[in-house]
């Protein structure tokens, strides 16, 4: 009886603790500072993520758009008659080939000895962003682009470290969106000058942008 007691237990802690993954990567720090001579507008259809992969997660754009309206404290909202708009385009391909004989090893060899349940493999993905401002003439006042990486870890159990192979790689993919929207806040921050400098010789700019 107390086997079977002990069993169950063993087999309940496997369950339970089954498996994580985690990003270790630091979101994009912003300073608190906004430019007052700019304002420039976003809607969610000017977001382009259709060359991310999708099979692990889907709203990229919902989490772009949405970090974009509440990180950037005004300087980009909605688009109506701004003068000067926003286009994103951002990709997430999914790299798989990290997973090897050395994962299996792992989740085999966990079934004999619990412990290696707990022994971490690091994964890393890279995702890009490029984004363009431009007036309502359609004409670009400025552009630039970034492509980043994201890192983590994860582990668990025999089969279950497959699960946490793919806990890891969803976290990573909603992180990369959300951390690409911070890159393009934190670039026309740091460009502010620049693109207003550009803006005020557009058509029609003069009057809006001091």
């Amino acid at each position: 009886m107390r086997k079977t007691i002990s069993s169950v237990l063993v087999v309940a802690i496997m369950l339970t603790t089954g498996c994580f993954g985690s990003v270790k990567t630091q979101e994009i720090v912003l300073d608190s500072q906004t430019p007052r001579n700019l304002i420039i507008g976003v809607t969610e259809a000017n977001i382009d993520v259709s060359e991310s992969s999708t099979s692990i997660y889907k709203d990229y754009k919902n989490d772009i758009y949405r970090t974009l309206m509440s990180e950037s404290h005004g300087l980009i909202g909605v688009a109506n008659d701004q003068p000067l708009r926003l286009f994103v385009t951002f990709r997430y391909k999914l790299d798989n080939s990290q997973w090897g004989i050395g994962q299996a090893l792992l989740a085999m060899g966990s079934v004999f000895f619990f412990p290696l349940a707990f022994v971490t493999n690091s994964n890393t993905q890279e995702y890009s962003v490029n984004y363009v401002i431009k007036d309502l003439d359609n004409n670009v006042i400025y552009q630039q682009g970034f492509t980043d990486k994201v890192e983590g870890t994860y582990a668990g159990w025999y089969f279950f470290r497959g699960d946490g192979y793919a806990k890891f790689l969803k976290k990573a993919a909603e992180f990369s969106g959300k951390n690409a929207a911070l890159h393009v806040i934190k670039s026309i921050k740091e460009n502010s000058a620049t693109i207003a400098a550009a803006a005020k010789n557009a058509p029609g700019m003069s009057a809006r942008v001091p």
